[in-house]
C-alpha cells in the first residue's frame, strides 16, 4: 500500500519548495525501503511526461514552471515496489499558481487521485 501523506495542501505558489512523503507497506516485508519508493512528477499540459524526484521516503521539490504564467496543474507521483516486483502507487494533483493569484481570476480546481496498488 502507497499513500502521500504530505503535501495535505494542494495549491502552492511557484517557485516555492514543497515538502512530499509517503507511506508505503507491503503485507509481507513491512515498510517498502527508500531505495524503492520513487518520486516523480508531471507539469500538465507541457507533454514532456514524468520527471524523476529520485528514490526516498521524503523530500521537497520545487515547482518552477507555469504555463503562460497561469494557474498549472502538477501531477506528483510515488510508486513503491516490493521485493516480488509488484507496486503501488499514489498521485495527487496539485495547482501551482503565480505569485498574486491564480493567473487569470478564475476558481482553481482540486483534485487528488489514489490508486489502488
Amino acid at each position: 500500500r502507497v499513500t502521500i501523506l504530505q503535501p495535505v495542501n494542494t495549491t502552492f505558489y511557484v517557485n516555492t519548495p514543497i515538502y512530499y512523503e509517503v507511506k508505503a507497506t507491503d503485507p509481507e516485508e513491512g515498510n517498502i525501503p527508500p531505495d524503492r519508493v520513487c518520486w516523480s512528477y508531471d507539469i500538465i499540459g507541457d507533454k514532456q511526461g514524468y520527471i524523476n524526484i529520485g528514490c526516498r521516503i521524503n523530500g521537497t521539490f520545487t515547482p518552477t514552471r507555469l504555463i503562460n504564467n497561469r494557474a498549472t496543474n502538477y501531477s506528483l507521483k510515488v510508486i513503491g515496489t516490493d521485493l516480488q516486483g509488484a507496486t503501488g502507487q499514489d498521485i495527487k494533483t496539485l495547482v501551482i499558481i503565480p505569485r498574486g493569484g491564480g493567473g487569470n481570476g478564475s476558481p482553481i480546481f482540486l483534485k487528488a487521485i489514489t490508486e489502488p496498488p
